[in-house]
């Protein structure tokens, strides 16, 4: 007896497409060691009316991924303490004979060199850290659901920097044995940012690849072989198909804000690339007898697999050997985001820090001020002098409108605000730019303390010595600061303080966002890692369709409503129904 491989793809809804005659035979080619027909080029119907190359041939050596040795302190951890943990972190852990939580950071198993720089940084992991580098360490397939700013990043990126690391050999040098896909060219430049220290230290290979700049740079990285590749669906398919990257040895893939990236319409990007990992092949038994010929069987395999194709119209569901590791992370837990889950994971692990639908940091106070649309303005100026005089209070300020952002420049700097500012126009070498120069200058006042107001994309790139010359730095920016320009911004500030995206005390949402997920997003901003944070949302008459939504996000964090948003939303029910 022996094996035969054969790559097979993930249909649209989540069932598996039977391989050609060709691809059957092919791999029973390549198992024989003939090459006739070894790297045949097969097409494959993906289930969303296109066509799409299957894998590449398939990596076959073994890997390593369970790396975790619990620690004598974990093992030895009373039972009723680590429930009493649980129960006052609000966590929920389902799985099969999933290891303990770790509680400080020696208990983990890293490599002492990593642990000895996060020690410069934390003093213990957070909750969702706590949880998940255990499971990811031991190779087990993990679902982590939790509010952001709990510190997703390092739980996922760890973990992989260790695979990676330990991995001795790979078929193919230029194909990573890790990839993490991120919704967003500015969370892709985060993650990078931060993989680039513990690449640093364990002698690693990355890159980041991503959408709005030049393609050359990026793939000559990719052809000079990387260990870590983090990337936007888009920009990675593009390099798949021009052959310029191969997943075939990716063994560790981390899906990061799935929800989001789900919302972002990502999803058939998603399914292609997780079907040119190594996790697409099956392996069906053959018994052959001694009196049968190579060729005899070759022909009995052609004739059978072409009967079942033309015989039948349905799908066949073959089973998949899975050997990769991979991880999901996301703030909330939608529909969209189970069947994913369902579909490209094996036996996951479930982990979940606080509520399951869409839930803010309660870490976090939120004041809503209910006002007229024109007392905006000068309710946002009255906050801001008064944020001025808490020294170490930073403060990240989101409007809705490149326009309204126009008017608020020139009326924060009459108010004796500078500010620093970055177009949704402008090119990403530009945004960097103003990037760069707002790392130096808030290095030069982190010990002096002062204001930081963002609100993004919008007037000129201003020069340091405009930024030295007042009292407060301002960023003008607009929405997409919630999820991606204001992580990236931070993660650099963390590049220069050794510290994680802690330092924003303040978030005003001058414009109310169109729906409560951005709303969610925008002040997670603050409160980062288990820290305290402080969010004011001025809300007009104008934004009543959201205030339903908005006072069920305050209720669950147990914040204390306003009656006149109260009332807002009693009338706007009423005149619903009317």
């Amino acid at each position: 007896m022996f094996e035969v491989e054969c790559n097979v793809v993930y249909a649209a809804e989540g069932l598996f497409v039977v391989p050609t005659s060709c691809q059957v035979i092919g791999s029973l080619y390549s198992f024989l060691g003939v090459s006739d027909l070894q790297d045949h080029d097969v097409s494959y119907d993906t289930g969303t009316g296109e066509e799409f190359s299957g894998p590449d041939t398939q990596a076959t050596m073994d890997f390593q991924k369970n790396f975790y040795a619990e620690s004598p302190a974990v093992s030895s951890r009373c039972q009723d303490e680590i429930d009493k943990w649980i129960a006052d972190n609000k966590v929920t852990l389902n799985g099969d004979s999933l290891p303990r939580p770790v509680f400080e950071l020696v208990e983990v198993g890293f490599p002492k060199i990593i642990t000895d720089f996060l020690s410069k940084s934390f003093s213990k992991p957070t909750v969702i850290q706590s949880v998940s580098w255990p499971i990811a360490l031991s190779g087990i397939d993990i679902v982590s659901v939790a509010m952001t700013g709990s510190g997703k990043t390092l739980a996922f990126l760890l973990p992989g920097i260790v695979h990676a690391s330990m991995q001795s050999t790979r078929e193919d040098p230029k194909s990573p044995a890790v990839v993490i896909l991120l919704p967003t060219r500015e969370l892709v430049q985060q993650v990078g940012d931060v993989c680039s220290h513990y690449c640093k230290l364990m002698g690693l290979r990355f890159a980041c690849v991503f959408g709005g700049s030049s393609k050359i740079p990026q793939m000559n990285s990719l052809r000079r072989g990387i260990d870590i590749l983090i990337a936007t669906p888009g920009r990675l398919l593009d390099f798949l198909q021009d052959h310029v990257v191969k997943l075939k040895c990716c063994s560790f893939l981390v899906l990061d804000e799935a929800d989001r990236m789900l919302d972002m319409g990502f999803e058939p990007q998603i399914r292609k690339i997780i079907c040119r990992t190594r996790d697409a092949r099956v392996t069906p038994h053959i018994p052959v007898h001694d009196v049968c010929s190579l060729r005899t069987v070759i022909v009995v395999i052609n004739h059978v697999v072409n009967m079942i194709l033309i015989l039948t119209s349905y799908t066949l569901i073959l089973t998949l050997l899975k050997d990769r590791q991979t991880l999901m992370f996301s703030a909330t837990w939608p529909e969209g985001v189970r069947n994913l889950a369902s579909e490209f994971q094996t036996n996951p692990a479930f982990s979940n820090v606080g509520s399951l639908g869409l839930a803010a940091n309660h870490n976090i106070t939120q004041v809503v001020k209910v006002i007229e649309e024109y007392k905006k303005q000068s309710t946002l100026m009255d906050l801001l002098n008064e944020l001025v005089k808490e020294s170490e209070k930073k403060v990240l300020v989101f409007v809705g409108t490149k326009r309204r952002a126009d008017q608020l420049v020139t009326a924060v700097r009459r108010n004796g605000l500078t500010s620093l500012s970055i177009h949704g126009d402008k090119s990403q070498s530009e945004r960097d730019r103003v990037l760069r120069v707002f790392l130096f200058f808030s290095s030069s006042i982190y010990s002096c303390g002062g204001v930081l107001c963002f609100i993004r994309f919008h007037a000129a790139i201003n020069n340091v010595t405009e930024f030295r010359s007042g009292r407060t730095p301002i960023l003008l920016a607009t929405n997409v600061a919630a999820r991606g320009l204001g992580q990236f911004i931070t993660s650099i500030v963390q590049r220069r303080f050794i510290a994680d995206v802690n330092d924003i005390g303040c978030v005003i949402n001058y414009d109310c966002p169109q729906n409560i997920a951005d709303y969610v997003h925008r002040i997670g901003r603050t409160g980062r890692c288990e820290n305290k944070g402080l969010a004011y949302t001025l809300f007009t008459p104008e934004d009543d369709l959201n205030a339903k939504d908005l006072i069920d996000v305050m209720k669950e964090a147990d914040q204390k409503v306003p009656f006149e948003l109260l009332r807002m939303s009693r009338i706007q029910k009423s005149e619903r129904y009317t």
